[in-house]
């Protein structure tokens, strides 16, 4: 039995209700996720009780007290718990758990997370308090001592870097260190910017003697890359590594691995104190800094021995084959870079801008004519002000008011997220109130009739505006005014791909999220490419669903590859007949894609824009067809469930566990997603690897951005046809080398100066004449 104290935000209606601390269905979510881990709750505790923070912390009595939810756990440390970390404070361990048992509830999916942070409990009780190592820092402030201790040194060097920023361009390395758990180096700052240190340095890392040992090193050699013009290497990566040995997002970062592995106490705190709002790590008083550093130092060399014994065969094959060769190819995409049309993203701009006006406006109208009224307003909501005399469509108060009250639409979410206005709800509500979809083959200017028709109606009329309007808002946020605030000095948008992003292994991008814009040619149109160089996209052809045939050998999958048809428009015609149109095609692409994602009749009939009987009729008529296809997919759905884990031919391993009746439809439709989705993408990354070295080997041109299953790269007019070719035979050979792929794999080739304005490639196509 593990005693501990509970400490919670507030009681809910139903803890009042029944005078308990948990629901009903707290308690069974706690006992599931548990197991035969037994708690004794000796004092659950309410923020809401306690007026002052030090009677909370008096009342603190057992050795792990466990904070359920955000709130509650940064109220008891004093400042917001990093994820996935413990911390030790008032002589007893503080576990925040980020998410309380009914946010857990009203959102299955954080399950995984709960479970996680939970599950600690068992080993801080064993604890009596974290681990201390002491640091033994050289100092490195001359070339003199450089040349004379760098001369020595040979194997594994775990190595880390602090920076003024994240700009490799702008901002300085302020601190260079290196050693093993038993010395640290440290290069000060004053010596890593004489300029007589920098050959030096770059011969130093290197030295082919050196194993260089890093925590997410693509972050640092850009670093070295660029302000010391070394090929600066990444040959071990504890980072990568944890990855491969658990695929769980958000849980590889150095703090939290040193804390989870090593039960190292939390050394960052101290130095958060010197670093002032909007400041970087250059404030810190260069003792705390070096001290820090060292820490650095030394839990990267002690992590890379205890993950090695942790890692299995599967683990180390995705380590060394997949994951640090894709690091240095990512890296060297990243330092590319893809240029920005900043004069035309300025524009865009603009009229994102003078659009979102246009409707405020008409909104502002719209609203009048429902009734609605600032007295109405502050009475209902009870507001403390509406602030400007006019309908602000970003307050969600207001957009509550307006949509709950005055219009009486139906709430889409549950629990918390009741009165949602997100993109589903307004998918709901757009339903509810009868938009129009296009029909199979209906001429466009038929529907936009139709659809005129409906937007007379002045409900109809603010549901359709206000969603456009959230859709714009977003574009001209997450797009054109990020990407002008993040382009860097040489004109350039310099992104982060994480390797370690999803579960799946699919990438995931940030600062800013290159991959992930939406289809609309204006965004895309602010990427560009150099005066003289072409924008060459080579995109696998339908990659998942092959892969998907390969996986399943479907006779009917097969096939249609094998006799290099569009499987979209076989399908098409098995279930729609002839003639094939554009309008069936896409719907047949729907249906494919869908079902081999493992999505329902409603689901697939509200994408389709069809009744679910029909839907139901298309997906009976898809498993006809497909009966093996169907059966693996079906199987597969079960495995979580089976116990059965997800292991692809490149050792990439998914588990699933926790499973609840809220999240097992989710997991299934993960469990079928995975190894399609992670096998496909490794395949883009095998041959984003392959080119990128024959790129650089020959200098034809370079990869600026991957998309999924596309590899983007700038070329100078010359070398369009040999880089594209090259490109083309890679990804079509990676998926025979490696898996020996029993059906083919093409790719298409598209070109543009801008990207959203890609046309199909051929020798015929006059570079100077696109756009």
């Amino acid at each position: 039995m593990i005693k501990v104290n509970i400490v919670k935000n507030k009681r809910s209606v139903a803890n009042k209700q029944t005078n308990s601390d948990f629901s009903n269905r707290e308690i069974a979510l706690l006992n599931d996720t548990l197991g035969d881990i037994q708690l004794e709750f000796n004092k659950v505790l309410f923020l809401e009780d306690y007026a002052k923070h030090e009677d909370l912390i008096n009342d603190l009595t057992e050795h792990v007290v466990i904070c359920f939810g955000k709130k509650a756990s940064t109220v008891v440390l004093g400042f917001e718990p990093a994820d996935n970390m413990y911390y030790y404070q008032y002589n007893r361990f503080i576990l925040p758990v980020k998410f309380a048992p009914n946010e857990v509830l009203h959102k299955p999916n954080r399950s995984f997370q709960f479970a996680n942070d939970l599950l600690k409990v068992v080993k801080l009780n064993k604890l009596e308090k974290p681990e201390h190592y002491e640091t033994n820092i050289k100092f490195i402030d001359s070339i003199e001592k450089f040349k004379k201790i760098t001369s020595q040194l040979t194997g594994i060097l775990a190595a880390d870097i602090e920076t003024a920023g994240l700009n490799y361009m702008l901002d300085d390395v302020i601190a260079f260190g290196f050693g093993t758990s038993d010395y640290q180096y440290i290069m000060t700052k004053e010596l890593l910017q004489q300029e007589e240190i920098k050959p030096l340095l770059k011969q130093f890392l290197e030295n082919s003697d050196i194993t260089w040992l890093w925590q997410n090193g693509k972050f640092d050699t850009k670093f070295f890359m660029y302000q010391y013009k070394a090929n600066a290497r990444v040959d071990e990566d504890t980072m990568l590594l944890h990855y491969a040995i658990d695929e769980r997002k958000g849980i590889h970062g150095l703090k939290e691995l040193a804390t989870n592995l090593l039960n190292a106490p939390d050394y960052e705190s101290e130095l958060k104190k010197y670093i002032p709002k909007g400041g970087s790590y250059d404030d810190v008083p260069k003792d705390i800094l070096y001290q820090y550093l060292g820490y650095d130092v030394i839990y990267t060399a002690l992590l890379y021995k205890v993950l090695l014994e942790k890692a299995d065969d599967r683990a180390l094959k995705l380590y060394k084959n997949i994951l640090l060769p894709a690091s240095d190819y990512l890296r060297d995409m990243e330092y590319n870079g893809m240029k920005l049309d900043i004069p035309y993203t300025r524009k865009l701009k603009e009229k994102y801008r003078k659009q979102l006006r246009i409707w405020e406006d008409e909104l502002d109208v719209l609203i009048k004519n429902f009734g609605f009224t600032a007295e109405g307003y502050l009475a209902t909501m009870k507001a403390k002000s509406f602030a400007g005399g006019k309908f602000n469509i970003n307050s969600v108060p207001q957009v509550r008011y307006v949509i709950f009250h005055l219009l009486k639409l139906p709430c889409y979410g549950k629990g918390k997220e009741k009165y949602t206005a997100n993109t589903d709800a307004r998918k709901f509500w757009l339903q509810k109130l009868g938009m129009p979809t296009q029909k199979l083959d209906e001429p466009v200017e038929e529907y936009n009739k139709r659809l005129d028709e409906w937007l007379q109606d002045d409900v109809n009329r603010f549901v359709y505006i206000f969603d456009k309007y959230k859709i714009l808002k977003k574009a001209d946020s997450s797009y054109t005014t990020r990407f002008l605030e993040e382009v860097y000095p040489d004109g350039r948008i310099h992104p982060s791909f994480l390797l370690h992003g999803t579960e799946t292994g699919r990438l995931s991008c940030t600062d800013p999220n290159i991959q992930n814009i939406p289809r609309n040619k204006e965004l895309k149109n602010m990427l560009t490419v150099e005066d003289g160089c072409v924008l060459v996209e080579v995109d696998y052809s339908q990659a998942e669903l092959r892969v998907l045939a390969d996986l399943t050998k479907d006779p009917y999958l097969v096939e249609t590859y094998r006799k290099g048809e569009d499987l979209h428009t076989a399908v098409a015609r098995k279930i729609y007949g002839e003639p094939v149109t554009k309008a069936k095609r896409t719907r047949a692409k729907g249906v494919n894609f869908g079902l081999a994602y493992g999505r329902g009749a409603f689901s697939l009939a509200t994408e389709l824009g069809i009744d679910v009987k029909e839907a139901e009729q298309v997906i009976k008529d898809w498993f006809k067809n497909m009966p093996v296809a169907g059966k693996f997919i079906n199987n597969t759905r079960l495995n979580p469930q089976r116990g059965i884990p997800t292991i692809t031919p490149f050792g990439r391993l998914r588990h699933f566990p926790y499973i609840t009746d809220g999240n097992v439809k989710h997991i299934q439709n993960e469990a079928i997603n995975t190894p399609i989705q992670s096998i496909a993408s490794d395949y883009t990354l095998l041959s984003g690897i392959e080119l990128n070295k024959w790129l650089k080997e020959t200098g034809y041109g370079r990869i600026v951005n991957t998309v999924h299953d596309a590899i983007l790269i700038e070329i100078p007019y010359a070398n369009v046809d040999k880089v594209a070719n090259k490109a083309v035979n890679i990804m079509a050979e990676i998926p025979k080398k490696y898996n020996n792929a029993s059906v083919p794999f093409v790719a298409d080739i598209e070109v543009a100066l801008h990207w959203g304005n890609k046309i199909e490639y051929n020798k015929d196509v006059n570079f100077k004449e696109l756009k």
